[in-house]
């Protein structure tokens, strides 16, 4: 029944693009994901039940996001597209831009190995980096390390770099600034690799790909299925997850095979495990009589900053025993959704953003580069939806600002 209801929300994202026209289009794109987000996990772990109730509610939560975005939508339908082309002095800003990001994004690991008492030198070593690896996760899962306040500090430029990235790698002409649109990756990969921080480096991924989907929006090239994006896609896909698969290692610190057993677990559980994880939280949980809390969930980061909230690590702490062993807290997106404003608030939300995001994506076809900011923003919120709320960290929301206010600039400032 469950594999049944997946492939019929696949077949509401086909329906999405064929009136929407496009899966580049908020609603298709929203539609899409979700569907993929909860067929993949029902097909590769079939032992691990998704209940029906919690396929309904994506359902519900893809139709939410399709009508609000379908209203701007139809309402332009009328003007014309002028999309933007990049001039040349435009493009040479936005590699700056990028590459200062990434310079100044790269302090943020190097402070804090250097708090710590490690070194560079250090990293080029495999035991020192997986001691060092340790020290880090131990720390920050038992609440005993404090990050230095300057290398927080530079997390923002750390993470608007890969958007800056994605944005540039849309818009340039020239195959070596496009080569350079990859370079904000290392600042992430350092962090992930001495820190064992894999959210740093799925953020950095989720942006650069959201800046450069809503940038190719803008420039009138919205295809998603090329040849170029499916081989690309593919071959990032594998590395991430064996970057993910070296870092649980590395977090664990041993190299025999049952360990290494464990981490393969690890992998396919976050891969895959966020359907059931979420489906049994909400067919238990959903409807019960709790007060919203108004964003304390899904906005964790900037609610702490105002005393309004305790962000904790991996936001929830009670985890779900999936069949193949592994324990996980991904919830989705939707849980801290549904805590904040109910089952009912909870769609309200997704109507509004679609009407936003629709209205970002009519005015960023039109050309308007500050609306690919929001565009962007839009599909990093999807894209890191199967992990949870991506404005839960201060630094995703200080990149997207840093990322408005260089596109500002760029069309501000006269060629």
């Amino acid at each position: 029944m469950s594999l049944l209801l997946g492939v019929a929300l696949l077949g509401l994202a086909v329906v999405g693009r064929y009136v929407l026209r496009s899966w580049l289009a908020p609603g298709a794109y929203f539609a899409l994901y979700w569907s993929l987000a909860f067929v993949v996990p029902i097909v590769a772990l079939p032992s691990d039940l998704v209940p029906v109730g919690a396929l309904l509610w994506v359902a519900l939560a893809v139709a939410a996001v399709g009508i609000g975005s379908v209203l701007p939508y139809r309402i332009a339908t009328k003007e014309s597209v002028t999309g933007w082309v990049p001039t040349g002095r435009e493009v040479a800003t936005l590699t700056r831009a990028m590459i200062v990001c990434s310079g100044i994004g790269l302090g943020a690991p190097l402070v804090a190995m250097w708090t710590a008492g490690f070194s560079i030198s250090d990293v080029f070593s495999t035991d020192t980096l997986f001691t060092m690896a340790r020290v880090f996760s131990v720390g920050r899962y038992e609440q005993t390390y404090e990050p230095p306040g300057l290398s927080q500090a530079l997390l923002p430029f750390l993470l608007a770099a890969p958007l800056l990235g994605g944005v540039v790698a849309a818009s340039a002409a020239r195959p070596a600034q496009r080569f350079l649109s990859v370079f904000p990756f290392l600042p992430a990969l350092a962090m992930t690799l001495s820190q064992t921080q894999r959210a740093v480096t799925l953020n950095a991924l989720v942006l650069w790909l959201s800046g450069y989907l809503a940038t190719r929006v803008a420039r009138g090239f919205e295809g998603l299925f090329t040849r170029r994006h499916v081989v690309v896609g593919g071959a990032s896909t594998i590395a991430f997850f064996g970057l993910f698969f070296l870092a649980g290692w590395a977090r664990l610190a041993a190299v025999q095979r049952d360990v290494l057993r464990d981490v393969g677990v690890k992998v396919m559980g976050t891969a895959v495990g966020h359907a059931t994880v979420f489906g049994r939280w909400f067919d238990s949980h959903a409807f019960s009589d709790v007060s919203p809390t108004w964003g304390v969930y899904t906005l964790a980061g900037p609610m702490e900053r105002l005393g309004l909230g305790q962000r904790k690590p991996g936001l929830f702490e009670e985890s779900l025993v999936l069949d193949n062993g592994d324990d996980s807290n991904l919830y989705t997106v939707f849980r801290p959704l549904i805590e904040d404003f109910t089952v009912a608030g909870a769609l309200l939300v997704l109507v509004l953003a679609g009407i936003v995001a629709g209205a970002a994506y009519v005015q960023a076809r039109n050309g308007r580069l500050v609306a690919v900011t929001v565009l962007a923003a839009f599909y990093a919120s999807t894209l890191y939806g199967f992990v949870t709320s991506i404005w839960i960290y201060n630094s995703v929301s200080a990149a997207f600002l840093l990322c408005g206010l260089v596109l500002w600039r760029l069309r501000a400032v006269p060629a």
